[in-house]
């Protein structure tokens, strides 16, 4: 998804993409971080603006507002959350103690309820 989007008095310019987690397989969405520059003059001129998203083969992006630029980045890396999903090792020897509760809530003998309630 790509466009303006005007909230109160929040202005953004909005480039959003569904990306498939290759860890997990899970859709997730990723978001540009916000523009540059300040958008409210755009929103509140009363004219009409050409929106423009430009997608680079080098993964690199350029957002534009009437042919002037005001945000870019690289889909790999400025994406909110990151496309490439953060390295995890995953422990083999990771274990739960031998003591541990696997019970949602744990009564607590001890609590009592305030006298003022």
């Amino acid at each position: 998804m790509f466009g303006p989007d005007k909230c109160g008095e929040d202005y953004k310019l909005h480039f959003i993409f569904r990306h498939k987690n290759p860890l997990n397989k899970d859709m997730e969405e990723k978001h540009a971080k916000r523009a540059d520059v300040d958008l409210k003059k755009f929103y509140t001129d009363k004219k009409t603006h050409l929106y423009t998203l430009v997608l680079n083969p080098d993964n690199s992006y350029e957002m534009f507002i009437d042919q002037s630029s005001v945000s870019r980045g690289n889909l790999l890396y400025d994406m909110v959350p990151p496309v490439n999903p953060p390295k995890e090792i995953d422990d083999p020897n990771d274990s739960k103690p031998d003591d541990w509760d696997e019970r949602a809530k744990i009564p607590d003998p001890e609590a009592v309820k305030p006298d003022d309630w």
